[in-house]
């Protein structure tokens, strides 16, 4: 093998291993008669026959110990969920993994919570202001406040934890009933908001693991059940079409019944959803969505420190077309042709060096065009 060929195969090796890697009193606004989404059938038929598992099978629920408790989130050790009223007798409540109930208590300063985040160590929320609350629900101490800035965003209601965001260094994804924005983990802004075409939105959750991803899961007031949830691609930072109505929890409350707080977490393996339906008493519902596969959060790390691990929609059609390429070089590489393979890495890099998920996009867009030339001219 000559060294022009040698080169292009450890780049190709390169690429494919790099990327390989929710103040004022609620109203629950008026129900949408939106239509179901009409390709959910088949887009979730097509995700259950690439896996042993269903998308959306129920791995269990459990009745909340009374209304009011819009927000859930998990450390994996226990669930907790906050209520939002400004009169309630105690903001937080703590269950086992199976939802049985441990005690209720309070935390100086905070009050009326919505949607909640994890990141490992702490739990974020907000009372729909512009600041987020820090919280050790284990030891039942407010940590820290941080103030947010992020254009076009009027409150946070929603609330996700991306690890991914601001170069790997971790962020939120953030917003208020038709907000979607982002911001790093100080509370400055990332992305302003993004319009997102899908409205009242009442939690969100972050997913890597499900196939196509890393997604956001919209849980919606949307829908003739109000309790819509919706798969949002990070990547394109556009609404996929996916979407599940969770009446189907035993126990909805179809009169009552409305979308609260939403959390995802590896559930012995099995990455899941928790949907957090606001009737009396609330209904914590767990979704199964996908297998967890370690080496998707943990990606080589040596030689590849310089770049920032991430998922893009245009990467198999780059691998596939870098494939097809090799295939057809012969040992001598040609000038002209090394050359475009030159730029086509010039590209790849500067995908996988940003935190901007749609300049990474295009940069990989103009390498698979690249490809797609060479393989018409070979």
């Amino acid at each position: 093998m000559t060294n022009n060929a040698q080169y292009f195969f450890t780049f190709f090796i390169l690429v494919v291993l790099l990327f390989s890697a929710s103040t004022s009193a609620q109203t629950i606004n008026e129900q949408s008669e939106a239509d179901i989404c009409p390709s959910f059938k088949s887009i979730s038929a097509k995700l259950q026959s690439e896996s042993s598992e269903g998308i959306w099978d129920i791995a269990y629920q459990f009745s909340a110990e009374g209304p009011g408790q819009y927000g859930v989130e998990t450390d994996g050790e226990h669930i907790y969920t906050n209520d939002w009223r400004h009169d309630a007798t105690y903001t937080f409540w703590k269950y086992t993994m199976d939802g049985t109930f441990i005690e209720s208590f309070n935390i100086a300063g905070v009050t009326q919570i919505r949607d909640m985040a994890y990141d490992g160590t702490y739990f974020y929320g907000s009372n729909v202001s512009m600041t987020l609350y820090v919280m050790d629900l284990s030891n039942k101490t407010l940590v820290d406040t941080i103030s947010v800035t992020c254009a076009g965003i009027s409150g946070v209601r929603h609330i996700a934890y991306d690890p991914e965001l601001d170069g790997g260094n971790g962020g939120f994804w953030v917003g208020n009933w038709n907000d979607l924005g982002a911001i790093d983990m100080n509370g400055n802004e990332i992305y302003a908001n993004i319009g997102p075409t899908i409205t009242s939105i009442a939690g969100s959750a972050y997913d890597p693991y499900t196939e196509g991803g890393p997604y956001l899961w919209m849980f919606t007031q949307l829908g003739s059940n109000t309790v819509d949830i919706y798969q949002f691609e990070i990547a394109s930072q556009t609404f996929t079409g996916v979407m599940h109505d969770c009446s189907d929890a035993p126990g909805f409350d179809t009169y009552y019944g409305v979308a609260g707080g939403a959390a995802t977490y590896d559930n012995g393996g099995m990455f899941t959803l928790l949907a957090d339906i606001q009737q009396d008493p609330n209904l914590i519902v767990a979704y199964e969505l996908a297998p967890v596969h370690a080496e998707q959060l943990h990606p080589p790390v040596a030689p590849f420190s310089a770049f920032i691990p991430a998922r893009y929609a245009q990467l198999a059609r780059v691998t596939t077309l870098l494939a097809e390429v090799r295939a057809m070089l012969s040992d001598d590489v040609p000038e002209d042709v090394q050359a475009t393979l030159d730029e086509v890495e010039m590209h790849v890099s500067n995908a996988s060096a940003t935190a901007n998920t749609i300049y990474a996009q295009d940069q990989l867009r103009t390498a698979g065009e690249l490809l797609e030339y060479l393989l018409a001219t070979l």
